[in-house]
């Protein structure tokens, strides 16, 4: 069970792709800043990779009652927040920019692929040795007609 609360202060969220494939999602998200909901919410917390979820409802307009369980469109995290402070009869809000979780799949450590930072953690451990240079390595498979093949054949001939 969710609670949701309706404090009125979001303006528009952009368009939310639905596509398929692991390419990571932005939808953008602006809020009015005269809400006191939105106000407490972005200058309390620090929203920098929190959570969020964009869920669609539909609703009975006569009764203002959801008809089904509604379900997430968007599921990410903070990315970028903009808070615009108007001058006086200017527009302004807050722009809330979010990346869609996809983009955890495209995380990675180099720290932990090197033979350096394995070494550090166990003398024995040399499973990366070869991490930085096996890219430059030529391996020949089946037919002698390669160098490295040619020259290894010639040596176990004896020089022949």
């Amino acid at each position: 069970m969710r609670s949701w609360l309706g404090a009125g202060g979001l303006i528009q969220i952009s368009d939310i792709p639905l596509l398929t494939g692991l390419t990571a999602q932005t939808v953008t998200l602006t809020w009015s800043q005269l809400v006191q909901e939105t106000n407490d919410y972005i200058r309390t917390y620090d929203l920098k990779q929190a959570q969020i979820q964009i869920f669609r409802g539909l609703f009975n307009p006569g009764t203002r009652q959801m008809v089904a369980p509604a379900f997430p469109r968007f599921v990410g995290f903070v990315d970028t927040i903009n808070i615009k402070t108007p001058s006086e009869n200017n527009d302004g809000g807050v722009t809330v920019t979010c990346n869609s979780h996809t983009q955890e799949m495209t995380r990675y450590n180099p720290d932990t692929r090197s033979d350096a930072s394995q070494r550090l953690r166990s003398s024995s451990d040399n499973f990366f040795q070869d991490t930085t240079v096996v890219g430059d390595w030529q391996l020949f498979w089946g037919k002698a007609g390669s160098t490295t093949a040619a020259a290894t054949a010639s040596s176990a001939m004896g020089g022949h």
